[in-house]
C-alpha cells in the first residue's frame, strides 16, 4: 500500500569501493508526515520543502542501506534503497545537529527521520514485504543513533570538530557566567 510517491527511479554512479553519487535529485512525498513534523523538519533540515517532500540532492553520496553483508540473504540494500537514501540524507542532518539540538530535539528529528525511512519503504515499487520493512524500520529504530554519531564523526574533519566543542564551551561557560551574574544581582527570589 503505497504512503507516498518518489519522484522516479535512483539515478546514481558506483563509486568504489561501496559508495554511489546521485545523478539526479531523489525525492519522496507524503501526506502522511503531519503539519507539524513538517515544521518541525524544515527547522532542522536544508532537504525539506514546506509540503513535506524529502529530496536528496545530486552529488550526494550514500552506501544506499547500511546492512551488514550477511543479512543480505534476507534484505538487500537494493531492495530498500530510495528510502534509505532519502534517510541517510536525513540522518545527516541529526548528526549535524548534535551539538546544537537538545536530546529531545535530537530524539524527535529521528523518529520523524525514521518515520519518513518506513513511509518510503512502505510506498517502494516494486512492493516491499512487510516483514521486511519492520525489520529495516526497527533495526534503526535500535540502532541509529550510535550509526549517526558514528557516521557524522567519522565524516568531520578533527579540526572542524574541536571548533564546534570550543564554541560549544564558549557558550555554556557564558551562558554559566550569566546565571552566576543574575544569581549574585538578586535576581533569584526566596
Amino acid at each position: 500500500m503505497a504512503r507516498g510517491t518518489f519522484n522516479g527511479p535512483i539515478d546514481a554512479t558506483f563509486l568504489p569501493r561501496r559508495h554511489w553519487q546521485l545523478n539526479e535529485p531523489l525525492s519522496f512525498q507524503s501526506d502522511e508526515i503531519e503539519r507539524d513534523e513538517i515544521n518541525f523538519l524544515r527547522k532542522h533540515c536544508d532537504y525539506v520543502s514546506s509540503n513535506g517532500t524529502v529530496t536528496a540532492k545530486a552529488g550526494t553520496v550514500t552506501d544506499l542501506a547500511s546492512i551488514p553483508r550477511f543479512a543480505w540473504t534476507f534484505v538487500a540494500p537494493f531492495e530498500v534503497a530510495r528510502a534509505a537514501v532519502l534517510h541517510d540524507v536525513l540522518c545527516i542532518t541529526c548528526g549535524e545537529k548534535l551539538d546544537y539540538v537538545t536530546d529531545f530535539e535530537f530524539e524527535e528529528l529521528r523518529i520523524l527521520t525514521d518515520k519518513v525511512f518506513r513511509l518510503a519503504m512502505e510506498s517502494s515499487e516494486p512492493e516491499i514485504p512487510s516483514w521486511k520493512i519492520k525489520a529495516c524500520y526497527y533495526a534503526v529504530r535500535l540502532f541509529g543513533t550510535r550509526a549517526i554519531k558514528g557516521t557524522i564523526r567519522k565524516q568531520m574533519d578533527v579540526e572542524v570538530l574541536r571548533e564546534r566543542n570550543r564554541v560549544k564551551r564558549e557558550h555554556q561557560e557564558a551562558e554559566s557566567r550569566h546565571n552566576d551574574n543574575w544569581h549574585n544581582e538578586g535576581g533569584a527570589h526566596h
